[in-house]
């Protein structure tokens, strides 16, 4: 379990990586690994939860995730471990929240709860028309989405975050914003961030140049983002394990640094922020 002691330091983490595994199931991206590189054994999330009670003696329950198809949150909802009623229905609610209507139930006999929000886009495999890869796109919105949400939080109560992650064999990378909440302002919070990424991805897309700078200056790295480091070994081990395709530097691109980056490949990016995932979880405290 040493790979996920760290959430005693960083609670923020611990939600990310919940939040994560829900949303991409078995894909590679979507969970830690534990134990040594020869004998990797996947980390679900009821054993992320429950080292998270272990340590910290604290109540986190996810009780929904999802996107804007009704009928599809609502399959996803049934595979929670909620204290939500059976016969409780699933609303959706402005922004792309998901979660049950009646909250008193999931509060009883919790002091001082709070909301912990996570709103999370997967940015998919890149397509024939992008120059650049998609690591790169994850790593500036990481960038401009951090300084965007610490103005956008400043002097409210919680945490926030946000992390980007990168796999190193499967071109697929999600940038995910976090932040803690009082249990009626889930909404805001949601809105709140959803209008902060939206304004970070406006801000890439019109400095097409910028896109080329990183690029170069990112090419050959394996594994591009804030958690990284940690999970680079955990995808790393498992490739090798499941005699996946072999390890491939993620390249960059190979215009000059003063060639802009072509309309379609911009109209591509600009299709990959769809509506996003969002999970929330219930806690004792912010926490």
């Amino acid at each position: 379990m040493d790979e996920i002691a760290g959430v005693r330091a960083d609670h923020g983490r611990l939600i990310h990586e919940v939040a994560l595994s829900r949303l991409l199931g078995d894909h590679p991206l979507g969970y830690p690994a534990r134990g040594l590189p020869e004998d990797v054994v996947k980390l679900t999330v009821a054993d992320v939860v429950a080292e998270h009670r272990r340590q910290l003696a604290s109540r986190v329950v996810p009780i929904a995730s999802g996107g804007f198809d009704s009928d599809e949150v609502r399959e996803a909802f049934k595979t929670f471990s909620s204290p939500v009623p059976p016969d409780e229905r699933v609303a959706l609610q402005a922004g792309g929240v998901v979660r049950a209507p009646r909250m008193d139930y999931v509060h009883e006999k919790v002091l001082s709860p709070r909301s912990h929000v996570l709103v999370s886009w997967v940015l998919l495999d890149r397509s024939p028309a992008d120059d650049f890869p998609l690591s790169v796109v994850n790593r500036l919105l990481g960038g401009a989405t951090t300084g965007a949400l610490q103005a956008a939080f400043a002097g409210q109560e919680g945490e926030y975050s946000c992390y980007t992650y990168r796999s190193v064999f499967s071109d697929c990378a999600v940038l995910s914003a976090y932040a803690s909440c009082g249990s009626t302002a889930i909404d805001e919070t949601v809105r709140r961030i959803v209008r902060v990424i939206e304004s970070a991805w406006s801000g890439v897309l019109s400095d097409p140049c910028s896109l080329e700078r990183a690029a170069q200056a990112l090419n050959g790295s394996l594994a591009i983002g804030m958690e990284s480091t940690r999970l680079r070994v955990n995808w790393i081990g498992r490739a090798m394990l499941d005699g996946t395709s072999q390890l491939q530097p993620i390249a960059g691109s190979a215009a000059p640094a003063a060639t802009m980056v072509s309309p379609s490949a911009v109209d591509g990016l600009r299709a990959r922020l769809r509506g996003p995932q969002v999970t929330v979880l219930e806690g004792v405290s912010g926490r």
